[in-house]
């Protein structure tokens, strides 16, 4: 396995845990860290060529789940009492829908039903995009105007306001550590 990041001593530590949990349970998978210069398709293009993938996953994220303990301010607060759900519209740029061919979007939306709940946000298969009561509540402390549904045509619009929002909040230390 090769897990490639921009951040080589965060993926040398990804590598060396998942070493020691695979050689602890007799699996004869081994793992190698490689670095990017950047994610741009020429850096990843001639990573790709070396490595020599069967499958790829991909697990950048523009919201790092680390913040909250790495670097703790008002928008961390924010993730914290809105579920990290919240964050959907950020990345909605770059979300596509891309299926396994035996895989119908039916499925796929139950499924990630199923796991997103829990993080305040909802997909519908019409791709009306519905904040959760408690994440509506929450942000709304802060945009007294965001709406608890969207459509996807309107995730641009919700992302800058969320981006705008990240970068306010960032600056701005957390009252606690951690209050619900």
């Amino acid at each position: 396995m090769t897990v490639v990041s921009t951040t080589p001593s965060s993926s040398a530590e990804v590598c060396y845990v998942a070493d020691v949990r695979a050689a602890s349970s007799g699996t004869p998978v081994r793992f190698r860290a490689l670095p990017a210069d950047r994610y741009a398709a020429g850096s990843i293009f001639s990573i790709l060529r070396q490595a020599r993938p069967r499958i790829v996953l991909n697990c950048a994220s523009y919201q790092s789940p680390w913040q909250k303990t790495r670097s703790p301010s008002a928008w961390t607060a924010l993730m914290n009492s809105a579920g990290f759900g919240l964050t959907l519209p950020i990345y909605g740029r770059s979300l596509a829908l891309d299926l396994p061919a035996d895989m119908p979007p039916a499925q796929a939306v139950a499924l990630n039903s199923a796991w997103a709940e829990r993080d305040g946000v909802s997909v519908e298969e019409n791709g009306e995009v519905r904040f959760s009561a408690w994440a509506s509540r929450a942000i709304r402390s802060e945009l007294p105007d965001f709406p608890s549904t969207a459509h996807a045509r309107d995730i641009p619009e919700l992302c800058s306001r969320l981006l705008d929002l990240r970068g306010r909040l960032r600056r701005t230390r957390a009252a606690s550590a951690d209050h619900h």
